[in-house]
């Protein structure tokens, strides 16, 4: 059934095409100063904006944990009270965990990239890290325990058993962020299979869930290897007609008496 596909990932075919967007970029006169610091820009960008999307998380699980009962959420204040139903919330929430996902794996993609530029310029003794603090960026960039030095060898490997230390321990951010989704999808099936719920509750109850299956749906396809094919139109239309911009292809012909035969089976 796949047999001669090529089994590649969609973050591996976004991350090709920023790759070669910035080949376009640098050809138009940009240097590698100006394409590392602009990356660090966005990746400090990226990576803010996946905490922030955190906090509504966060304030989603203290109202659904100390202002909600089984169908409610209700706010008193001044002996005037408000509620909304639990399920109204709960959406909110999902659509939240769903932004909260892209804004990850958009940072997580931004840090990859970074450092795959970063590897390109190779001068002797020469730190991308060192060089993104020095203006202003990669605030730890001195207490990141890569070391690159060609005259010295570690004779045991305490810089990388930092370096997963160092990344176990920001990994440990996910932790939170996964029980507030098992706690999210429990508490909306609850809903979903409780019958004295009204018929709006139990609508917005289903789309939660939806939401949030789609959501790990989402992250799971996006980076597993997937099986393509080559796009023969796409590679003689869009690509080999390109290199003859003055004159016809020496295969148009053939491209076209195969197009032909096509649309007549």
């Amino acid at each position: 059934m796949f047999k001669g596909k090529k089994w590649v990932s969609i973050r591996r075919l976004k991350i090709q095409e920023f790759f070669l967007t910035l080949r376009y970029i640098k050809d138009g006169g940009a240097s590698w100063h100006d394409i590392y610091l602009r990356l660090g820009e966005i990746q400090e960008k990226t990576s803010k904006a996946f905490l922030k999307s955190l906090s509504p998380l966060l304030i989603s699980y203290l109202l659904l944990v100390s202002l909600s009962d089984d169908r409610t959420i209700s706010i008193t204040f001044q002996s005037i009270t408000a509620s909304i139903p639990t399920s109204f919330a709960t959406l909110v929430s999902s659509l939240a965990v769903f932004v909260s996902f892209q804004q990850l794996q958009t940072a997580v993609m931004m840090i990859s990239i970074r450092s795959t530029e970063s590897a390109r310029l190779r001068l002797y003794r020469f730190s991308a890290n060192a060089y993104g603090l020095y203006h202003g960026q990669d605030d730890m960039a001195l207490s990141v325990p890569v070391l690159q030095n060609f005259f010295l060898k570690e004779k045991l490997p305490i810089s990388k058993l930092l370096s997963s230390m160092m990344l176990l321990t920001y990994s440990l951010i996910l932790v939170p962020m996964m029980a507030f989704y098992i706690y999210l999808l429990n508490l909306q099936i609850d809903i979903v299979l409780t019958s004295e719920a009204p018929l709006l509750e139990h609508i917005a109850a289903t789309l939660g869930v939806m939401t949030l299956v789609f959501a790990a749906i989402f992250i799971i396809l996006f980076n597993i290897p997937l099986p393509f094919a080559k796009n023969k139109f796409g590679i003689r239309w869009g690509f080999l007609c390109n290199l003859y911009p003055m004159s016809r292809h020496p295969q148009l012909g053939i491209w076209l008496e195969e197009s032909e035969d096509n649309k007549t089976k």
